[in-house]
């Protein structure tokens, strides 16, 4: 599998781990290069979390940013990053690799934060990972969690999952993040 194409979803960089599969117009080529465990090989040592991708969920958080960004002014911006879900315990956002990851756990259907909003959690924290991406790439800095980072993070998020940053950061409140 090293080095061959494989189509994949929205036009976006990433990896799949089906690469014969086509899945229809909209989608473009991307050469893959898999390591034996199925993981990409030439980044492993750009973000430790990719150690533990969890390869299953890939088409899944493919398709996740590019319904998140489909409304907003980024929607150009899903062609430039990439997701994916780890075994980890928090998400990471990689400035300069333009990569982020978003913990398992968060994803799980059974979670009670996502049984309580059909979902939602996992859509909150894949949009507060393309958050800190975008606006880094907006204003050219860290924009840890600062007007600039949540001035993007409601522009990104659905506004029916935001109330969840208040649980994250108390301080959302002062850029105006509502409580549910």
């Amino acid at each position: 599998m090293p080095g061959s194409y494989g189509r994949l979803n929205c036009g976006m960089v990433g990896y799949s781990r089906t690469p014969q599969i086509d899945h229809g117009a909209g989608y473009y080529y991307c050469k893959l290069n898999i390591n034996r465990n199925g993981l990409p090989c030439h980044e492993l040592t750009q973000m430790k979390n990719l150690r533990k991708v969890q390869p299953q969920f890939q088409e899944r958080i493919d398709k996740m940013i590019c319904e998140i960004l489909l409304n907003t002014p980024y929607y150009e911006f899903r062609k430039e990053v990439r997701g994916y879900v780890a075994d980890v315990t928090r998400g990471q956002a990689s400035y300069k690799d333009n990569m982020f990851t978003v913990p398992s756990w968060a994803y799980n259907p059974r979670h009670p934060k996502n049984l309580s909003s059909g979902g939602g959690y996992f859509t909150y924290y894949v949009s507060h990972e393309l958050a800190h991406l975008i606006a880094y790439k907006k204003y050219g800095a860290r924009c840890y969690h600062d007007f600039r980072f949540y001035k993007v993070f409601k522009e990104v998020c659905p506004k029916n999952y935001q109330y969840f940053e208040l649980d994250y950061k108390k301080t959302a409140s002062n850029y105006g993040i509502r409580k549910k």
